[in-house]
Formats: structure tokens, C-alpha cells, sequence
């Protein structure tokens, strides 16, 4: 999978030239997904509540796969982690999922403030399907301290790249717009829509 690097262009805008989006845009728009680490353009980074425009929520991570590829991964690296629900034939459970980020926050002392950056979230991949990601903090709210990336880093084997939210994909205004004042009134959609 090769990353993007992009330079000047805006990423994620409504791929119609179009000032909406439509609900199956997000197929398209992850096509520009992942997004190398440090290669993020600063727009994407602006989210004070006083911005006219609020990017998509992007998360910083290592995209774990489908709910399948993560339990491969897990046989293969932490087999510990893995637990199965006896009361539904034995399956295995997503809790194993939680189970192997808990045991690297404790491997890596991801204690107080730095245990919430560190989490489980769906993303979209570059295919638009939903999968799992291993994230170290996100455009929104802020990353764990680059030291600790780095760690991570290591124990992956390759840096965390920017991936998709799977449900807040698209830039919408900002909250103390007119628009999103509309929007809260109900006299304007600024969610993904088909307008016709």
C-alpha cells in the first residue's frame, strides 16, 4: 500500500466540483488515504471552534485490517490476546481487540492522559471499507508525544499513517458559521446528501 504525500492541494473535498457531498463520496476521497505521518497538510490540522471550514476527522494510526485480519495478526504476534465467547459457539470475540491495545499501553506505560490516546477506532482504508486502527491520537484532539510514536513505531515495524474516520469523512463548517447555525434549525443539510 503506498502512502500519499500531498503537497499544496486541498484533500477531501467533494469530488464533483460541487459544494456537497454525496453519500458514497467517501469511496473516493480515502482513495487519498494514508496519509504519510508528517506529510499532513496543515488545513487538515486547524480545528478550533472558530475556523469557517472543519476538516474530516483523521486518525493517526497503523490500520489493523477487516475484524479477520486483526485476529491473523494477533495468532501471529500476541496469541494471549485472544479470547473466545463460549456462550456463541466459541467465536472468537472482538474483546481480544481491547485485550492486545491494553497490553501495549501497559507494555509501553500509556498511563493517565496518554492511556486515551492510545485506543481502537474504525477508519475507512483506501478501499472505503471500514477496518480496525491501532491510534495515537487524531486532528481533533491531538497525538501522543512523538517519543512515544516513536516506540510504537518501532514495535510496528513502520510509522502510524492518517486514516479516514468512517463516519466523519467530509469537511463541514464550521460550528459558529451561519451554515451550521442553519443546519440546527433544521433550514439547511450540511451532511452527505443526494440533492436531487
Amino acid at each position: 500500500m503506498a502512502e500519499n504525500t500531498p503537497q499544496q492541494r486541498v484533500l477531501f473535498l467533494p469530488p464533483h466540483n460541487n459544494d456537497h457531498y454525496y453519500p458514497e463520496d467517501y469511496k473516493l476521497l480515502c482513495k487519498d488515504t494514508p496519509v504519510s505521518m508528517a506529510a499532513l497538510p496543515d488545513c487538515l490540522l486547524n480545528c478550533s471552534p472558530g475556523v469557517q471550514h472543519m476538516p474530516p476527522m483523521l486518525w493517526l494510526g497503523w490500520n489493523m485490517g477487516s475484524e479477520d485480519d486483526f485476529f491473523d495478526y494477533l495468532a501471529v504476534h500476541d496469541p494471549k490476546s485472544i479470547c473466545v465467547d463460549k456462550l456463541n459457539n466459541n467465536t472468537r470475540s472482538l474483546v481480544s481487540f481491547f485485550n492486545f491495545r491494553d497490553s501495549l499501553r501497559e507494555k509501553y506505560e500509556l498511563f493517565g492522559a496518554k492511556r486515551t490516546f492510545f485506543t481502537l477506532t474504525p477508519v475507512l482504508n483506501e478501499r472505503g471499507e471500514t477496518t480496525w486502527a491501532l491510534i495515537v491520537g487524531g486532528n481533533r484532539r491531538g497525538c501522543l508525544p512523538d517519543e512515544q510514536i516513536a516506540r510504537l513505531s518501532t514495535y510496528f515495524e513502520k510509522e502510524p499513517s492518517w486514516w479516514l474516520d468512517n463516519q466523519c469523512w467530509y469537511w463541514k463548517p464550521g460550528p459558529h458559521t451561519k451554515l451550521a447555525y442553519l443546519a440546527s434549525k433544521g433550514q439547511a443539510i450540511i451532511t452527505p446528501h443526494d440533492p436531487y
